[in-house]
């Protein structure tokens, strides 16, 4: 038997799509696949660039596949394979080699899968043939205006890939890094196909899943509140949702302070949960660096970029139904707080637009938006409740 290639920290909004791979699901495209049967890959000399479109604070790139597109995808260092909406795979005309199941670490069988190869994948001047994928319902990758699904991390195996989130472009080149110097070069490591970087929190080294699919901070599993120290205890500040699970996440000031590569953050804000048994390393973070990883050697060049005031929320804490936007609290001085907004009001329209007409991605993107307005249901009555992230704290 052979297991499905492992496809982690696939995340849309407002919910934290992890998926993992199965032991012994049958099919025929194994992990490894890129190794046995290398992907082709042609770039020019001159190398290639693209743009990266950070508005739901994840990279979002185009691409064409057999030709036709450009489709969006996510580009996903947490996914350990390239993934397709089930409906664009068919569109292309891929061969089904094989099904399986693929979930989150508490439930890894829930979601059905078929497997296939991709003739070819060009992305900006780049081209990519033989690619191995799975294919998966829409619903998954974040409902109908999402991305068309993601572009995993070993697509870019033999090529420099740079990640660079202040000037919103995706690079690849030929070449390699120098060899490590443990601050701006480090070696990586990659369990399940997934980059693991070495970085200190706390006084201590940990090591954290890059995961540019993944909007939040630094987030430890629950294992580690009572090894870190904390300024405070944790307190709960949202829930999330696994694309077959649910979580808390519970968020308390560091007692230290955290460094990635050359930059430190004094005792900024962690999260924990209880689901992922990874630590996750996302785009608060991510947005202020360039990263270049040479996947042929395990290397990673951490660039800082300039210095960012932290990200602005509306202080709503949403519940976790994926066909509903209900309220389940409210942290005290914010927007939210301030424009009345209480636990069990439930948004019928955001913008004027009912719930039911907004994707996730459209609603995560109301959302960051400077102003917003909120219908609210609260009891027999309806409200309508405008916000800027320029009031509250």
């Amino acid at each position: 038997m052979t297991s499905s290639p492992a496809v982690r920290f696939l995340l849309v909004p407002f919910a934290l799509s992890t998926l993992s791979a199965p032991v012994g699901a049958q099919h025929d495209v194994a992990p490894d696949d890129e190794r046995r049967h290398p992907v082709e890959t042609r770039l020019p000399a001159s190398g290639t660039t693209a743009i990266m479109d950070l508005t739901l604070g994840k990279p979002i790139v185009a691409a064409t596949m057999n030709g036709r597109g450009p489709y969006r995808f996510y580009l996903d260092t947490g996914a350990a394979g390239t993934v397709l909406d089930r409906a664009l795979f068919d569109e292309l005309g891929i061969t089904a080699l094989g099904e399986g199941a693929i979930g989150d670490p508490a439930n890894p069988h829930a979601i059905p899968v078929v497997y296939g190869r991709i003739d070819s994948v060009r992305f900006g001047e780049a081209t990519f043939a033989g690619v191995p994928c799975a294919a998966m319902d829409r619903a998954a990758l974040g409902g109908a205006d999402a991305p068309r699904g993601v572009l995993g991390f070993p697509l870019f195996a033999d090529v420099l890939l740079t990640l660079d989130y202040p000037n919103r472009q995706v690079r690849l080149s030929r070449g390699e890094l120098p060899p490590a110097d443990g601050a701006r070069i480090v070696e990586y490591r990659t369990p399940d196909g997934i980059p693991e970087v070495p970085l200190r929190a706390g006084g201590r080294v940990v090591w954290a899943h890059l995961d540019t699919g993944s909007p939040g901070g630094l987030m430890f599993p629950d294992a580690f509140r009572d090894s870190l120290a904390l300024a405070s205890e944790p307190l709960e500040v949202g829930r999330a949702r696994t694309v077959n699970s649910e979580m808390a996440i519970f968020a308390a000031k560091l007692d230290g302070d955290v460094q990635i590569g050359t930059r430190t953050y004094e005792k900024p804000e962690v999260r924990f949960n209880s689901v992922l048994p990874a630590i996750n390393l996302g785009y608060e973070y991510l947005r202020e660096f360039a990263f270049t990883f040479d996947q042929a050697h395990n290397r990673l060049l951490f660039e800082p970029g300039p210095r960012l005031p932290p990200q602005k929320r509306y202080g709503i804490r949403l519940g976790s139904a994926p066909d509903r936007f209900d309220i389940a609290g409210v942290e005290p001085g914010s927007p939210a707080d301030l424009a009345g907004l209480l636990a069990g009001d439930r948004v019928i329209a955001v913008n004027g637009t009912p719930i039911g007409e907004l994707s996730l991605e459209k609603r995560s993107a109301a959302m960051r938006a400077p102003h917003v307005t909120l219908e609210i249901a609260r009891g027999d009555e309806t409200l309508s409740v405008p916000m800027s992230l320029e009031d509250g704290k």
